[in-house]
Formats: C-alpha cells, structure tokens, sequence
C-alpha cells in the first residue's frame, strides 16, 4: 500500500503529528521510564543519605564500646595486681605465723646483719627449715 492510505508507518524516526495509537504507546513509555528512573534516583539519594547517618551512628557507638572495654580491662588489671599483692602478704604473713609458732623465727633470721635482710632469705630459710622439720616429722 501507498503511503498516507490510511496506514500510518509509525516505525519511522520522525514524530508522528496524527498520534497514533503506536505513537502515543511509544510516549507513556518513555514517560513512565522517565518517571521510574526519577523516583529510583531519589530513593538511591535517600538510601545513600540514611547509609552515611547509620555509618556515623555505628562508628560513635563502636568508639563508645571500645574506649568502655579500654576502662574495664584497666580496672581488671587493677583488681588482679590487688590479688597478687594480698595472695602475697596472706601468705607472707601463714609463712611468718608459722614460723612464730614453731618457734624458728630466730632461725630464719639467724646470719643476717643488723636486722636488714631481704624478704627473699627469710622466705627461703623458712620454706627450707618447714621442709626439712615436715620431712622429718614423716
């Protein structure tokens, strides 16, 4: 058929003037593309904007956690160096008790010069003089 016999060639590249059915399908089309990209935009915008807030909100809530572990494991640490030091002088103070009640205080203490000795001698000459008397005891 002719062109223009009632048969419209939609498929060219020129806009159709008549707005035909093809022709106006063709437009919703685009608009409904242009439309659907414009709101993916803003909720990419959106997503983006919400994704940097969160980031913030998790980054000052890790440095809060973080800088909380930091003053726990400080009072740890405090509360084991207070262990050590009463382990230390409980059983200083059983070692010396002991001692006392076996009446080898004076022992312990012999060899030293004018009353200063370290605590290391005292603790070992006790610690040797209760193994020799235990194992002569067995």
């Amino acid at each position: 058929m002719p062109p223009g016999a009632g048969v419209h060639a939609c498929c060219c590249l020129i806009p159709c003037l008549r707005r035909c059915s093809c022709c106006y399908a063709a437009g919703e089309v685009n608009n409904e593309y242009t439309r659907q990209r414009n709101y993916l935009e803003k909720t990419i915008d959106s997503l983006k904007r919400k994704l940097a807030t969160d980031s913030e909100a998790h980054r000052a809530d890790e440095l809060r956690i973080m800088s909380q572990n930091v003053s726990l494991i400080r009072e740890l640490n405090e509360l084991r160096r207070e262990i050590k030091v009463r382990d230390l002088v409980s059983s200083t103070n059983l070692i010396v008790a002991a001692a006392l009640k076996a009446g080898r205080w004076r022992n312990a203490l012999a060899g030293s010069t004018a009353g200063c000795f370290p605590r290391t001698v005292i603790y070992s000459r006790l610690r040797s003089s209760a193994v020799c008397s235990s194992a002569a005891a067995a």
